[in-house]
């Protein structure tokens, strides 16, 4: 498998984005040939990542992940948030493969590793969590704000998340 990798602007002028990307695989018409998406990268081109990913996910065209913050640094230690990421990646049931992929090792690798571990832990337990609570409350309220009660926790939770790092 070979995978096309577009870059911010700022770092290539030549595959800028998935969509371009996604347009080269159609035309060569390989199986052996995919893009991915390095979350730094489609940040700093002005995309929404997870809308990135939820459109070329689905349409097959997104094989792996790169997960950074456009900071240097790995997910979560940054201004980028990682919680809708991999609930787009979890909505599209996406099955490839995924890296954290850091530049900024603070104070070293493992400890970059160890941090991202935790997050993808954190944003999970959250999920689980907001989850029940939106059950027991549409059981009894109206199921369309659902979506809302949804978003309010998850942007506790993001905001507390952030307190820590600082």
């Amino acid at each position: 498998l070979y995978l096309i990798e577009p870059l911010a602007p700022s770092d290539s002028d030549f595959i800028n984005s998935v969509g371009e990307a996604a347009a080269i695989i159609d035309a060569v018409g390989s199986p052996g040939l995919a893009t991915m998406l390095d979350c730094a990268a489609a940040a700093r081109a002005g995309f929404d990542v997870a809308a990135e990913l939820s459109r070329f996910v689905e349409a097959g065209a997104v094989r792996h992940v790169h997960f950074n913050d456009p900071s240097g640094r790995g997910p979560g230690e940054g201004d980028l948030a990682f919680a809708p990421i991999l609930d787009a990646l979890e909505d599209s049931l996406y099955s490839g493969t995924a890296a954290v992929e850091p530049f900024v090792y603070e104070p070293d690798g493992m400890a970059a590793a160890a941090r991202a571990k935790e997050l993808n832990e954190q944003i999970r337990a959250e999920r689980a969590q907001v989850n029940r609570l939106i059950e027991q409350e549409t059981a009894t309220e109206d199921p369309r704000s659902a979506e809302a009660i949804r978003e309010k926790i998850l942007a506790t939770n993001a905001n507390e998340r952030r307190e820590k790092t600082l």
